[in-house]
Formats: C-alpha cells, structure tokens, sequence
C-alpha cells in the first residue's frame, strides 16, 4: 500500500484515492479477531470467576465491572483524541501491549488462603481485581478507537473501507465464538447458585474451583499471547496515512463530534440501534436455553447455524451496499430489525415447543442477518461521516469521532444492562415473557433510530 508520509499534503489531495490489498485487510483485522474474543471471555466468565471461584461478593464484583464499563466509555473519545495527536499506531503499540499483560494479570489473581470464609473480602484479591479490571478497560478502549479511526484513512473509497468492515465482521465473529467456548464450558460446570452461602467452586476448599482458575489462567496466557503476535504484525506491515496538514488538539476539542450537527444525528441514530442489539447479544444464548430449552446436540447445532448465518450476512451486506448504495441497504437493515423485533410479542402468548422452537430460531437467525449489518454498515457509514468533516477542516480528527461512536456504545452497553434487568428481575431469566418484553420495547427503539437516520445526509 503506497500511501504519502508528508506531514503538509494540500487539502485537495485528501480525496485522493487511498487503497488496501485483500491480504493487507486480512492483516489489519485480525488483532481485532483476538480482542473480540478478549472481552467476549470479560464479558462471559469474570462475574462467575471473581464471584464464585474468588469468593468477592455479588454486589461489590458488579459495582467494580460496571464502574469499568463506564470508564470504559469515558475513555474511548479520550484515546481518539490522543491518537489523532500523537498518532494511531503509536497508540496501538502502547495500547497493545498493556492490554495484552493486564489481560493476563486479570485472570492470574492471588487466591484467597483457605483461612477466609467464602464471602469474606480478601483484600489483596480486591485490590487487584479493581486495578487489573480498570486497567484493561483503559487500555482496551484506546486499542478499539485506534483501531476504528484508522478506517476511513486506509480507503478513500467507499467501497474499499465497505470491503474492510465486512472482512472485520467475519474475523470479530470468529472471535466472539472463540471467546464463548471457555464461559460455555465454565457454565456447564459452575450449576449450583453462587450469590449465597459457600460456593462448591469456592477455590480454597473446591478441587473443580482450582482446576477452573487453572483453565483460564494458561487459556489467558495463550489468548494475549496471540493478541500480541497478531498485533505486533499488523503493525510492522500497516502503514499509517499522514494526510493533514494540520493537526487537532488533543484533549481541546472533545466536544467537536456532538457540536457537528450531523455527526451528532449520527451519533443519536447509533445509540438508540446499539441498546437493543446489545440486549439482543446479551440474551440470545440465555433465551436459547431457557425458552427454546436448547441442549446438547441441539445447542450446539444452533450455534453453528448462527455462525454460518453471520458468514452468509456478511458477503450478502456487501454486496446489497454495492446494488442499493450504503443508506438504501443500511434503511433495509434497519427496518427488518423493526420488524424482527416487534415479532417477539408472540413470546407474550403460551406456545407448545413444537411451535415456539422454530418460531424462536428463525427470529434469532433474522436478527442474526441484521445484528451484521448493524455491526458493520455503521463503521462504513461514520468512515463516510468523518472523511466528510475531515475535509472541510483540513485537520486528523478520525480518533476524535470515531471514539465518540465508541463512547456512546459503551454508556448504550450500561443503559442496556439496566434496561435487560429490570424486565428479568420482575419476569425471571427463564421466563418467554421477559424476552418478549425486551426484544418487544427494542423495537421502538430501532424504529426511532430508523426516522432519526432518514434525516442524516450520506
């Protein structure tokens, strides 16, 4: 990839064509394969770990991970802003690394002594949870901004960065299923009530508990381990465009993405699409085990139907964006999602398995289909949105917007978790009606998404 290291290129030359080879695509997102699969295992198995196996308690494990996850958001448009300063790589090196080591630190923590009760604080335990936890939230929020942001600066052309993010989606979901084996297998272990009492998985007294600690501690080690090889390539082989004449302040202009109008609409449009999918992504194993009642063969038969789904998606998405144009195709995504998840109002009413089965299964696999446009389309669409304000401010502002995208996700991802409890807490987690709640109420939030991007210029 030929691109120009000048530091003082003329603004009419940022339009100039900017291209990537297939192998080089390859390349740039699959560190991105292995950091999906990272916060796939975060997300899957550290309340279980922390709670049940380390013996902190419920409340105090889940104050810590949410404390996280909105640092998480806070720290993304802060990163973006950094690596428009100082550089987009330079920030995936030091990113890279740290997360890589406090990955590994996250699931290598001291053990409490068999002297502690289960329940009881063991404080050197606590102290690092919150540092190690904190710390790779930190460090994974300026990995994804850095990432998101160099986008739109590799292709110029739409149909360059459309074919970047669609080869992205298929290596992330190759990823998140990497990441889903470990939680499923602890799960199928980890079968009796950890919130109260003694944990049988409790690890000072539970043979299983150490043998589980011991499990994630070297599958830890060999995930970060690839993370950082991968990383470490991506970077020596991926040139950075230095295109701007100008560049932006650092930490100055926070505010500049919700001051751009449009940029602000997008931003709008984007939050109130990410709730329900996030609940959507929350949920689907939970609502194939517990409505579908899944098990077993079926289960697993499931999970690569889904995966073979998401393939397809994604070749499909591409090629309707190339026939239909980027907005017709991400409108169409938008409104089968209306309708997918209005659909789970028949959750509502008692059904026998024979009908809820497939009912339930072809809703998911349509949401599924959706889920990767959504995933996908949007990073093509904001790519368009900055190259836009790039250009008519002559400055590098692609961390700066893409990690206020990756901001308002985040706070979406925290709004969801108590959107998501709320109706499970009241209906119960085993209940069809508490999913057909949820998905239901997510349907007025796609379609108030959907009229909110009708009125965004692309």
């Amino acid at each position: 990839m030929q691109i120009s290291e000048s530091n003082n290129v003329p603004s009419d030359q940022i339009k100039k064509l900017r291209t990537i080879s297939t192998q080089r695509i390859f390349l740039f997102v699959l560190p991105n394969m292995l950091f999906t699969a990272m916060i796939n295992v975060l997300v899957g198995i550290s309340l279980i770990f922390y709670i049940s196996i380390l013996g902190i308690p419920a409340l105090l494990t889940g104050i810590i991970f949410s404390i996280g996850l909105f640092m998480y958001a806070a720290m993304c448009i802060i990163w973006g802003a950094i690596a428009d300063r100082f550089g987009r790589k330079k920030v995936l090196w030091i990113t890279g690394i740290l997360m890589s080591m406090t990955f590994i630190g996250l699931w290598t923590p001291p053990t409490p002594p068999t002297t502690v009760p289960y329940g009881v604080i063991f404080v050197p335990l606590l102290v690092w949870f919150i540092v190690f936890s904190l710390a790779f939230r930190i460090t994974s929020a300026g990995f994804e901004s850095a990432f998101i942001s160099l986008i739109p600066d590799l292709g110029s052309d739409q149909k360059i960065r459309t074919k970047i993010v669609m080869v992205n989606t298929l290596m992330t979901t190759i990823g998140a299923v990497v990441g889903m084996v470990v939680p499923f297998v602890v799960m199928g272990n980890a079968t009796k009530s950890t919130q109260k009492g003694q944990s049988s998985l409790y690890y000072p007294v539970s043979q299983l508990g150490q043998q589980i600690y011991l499990s994630i501690a070297i599958f830890s080690i060999i995930l970060s381990g690839v993370f950082l090889l991968l990383t470490v390539l991506m970077l020596t082989h991926i040139q950075e465009p230095a295109i701007y004449s100008e560049k932006i302040a650092s930490l100055t202009h926070l505010s500049a993405p919700f001051k751009d109008k449009k940029y602000r609409r997008w931003l709008v449009t984007y939050i109130l699409l990410w709730i329900p999918f996030i609940a959507f992504q929350t949920l689907m194993l939970n609502m194939a085990t517990f409505v579908l009642r899944l098990h077993g063969v079926q289960f697993y038969l499931f999970i690569g139907g889904g995966v073979v789904v998401v393939f397809f998606s994604a070749a499909l998405w591409q090629i309707l964006a190339k026939k239909m144009g980027l907005k017709s195709a991400f409108q169409l995504c938008l409104t089968v999602s209306t309708i997918a998840f209005f659909s789970h109002i028949i959750l509502l009413v008692s059904l026998s398995a024979e009908f809820i089965i497939p009912i339930g299964i072809l809703l998911i696999f349509i949401l599924l289909w959706a889920l990767t446009g959504v995933m996908s389309l949007p990073l093509v669409i904001m790519s368009d949105l900055i190259i836009q304000a790039q250009t008519s401010k002559n400055k590098a502002i692609s961390g700066l917007y893409s990690g206020a995208q990756s901001t308002v996700a985040r706070i979406g991802s925290g709004i969801t978790m108590l959107y998501v409890v709320i109706f499970l807490d009241m209906f119960g987690i085993d209940n069809a009606l508490s999913y057909g709640l949820i998905f239901t109420f997510g349907g007025i939030f796609v379609l108030v998404s959907a009229i909110s991007f009708k009125k965004i210029p692309i």
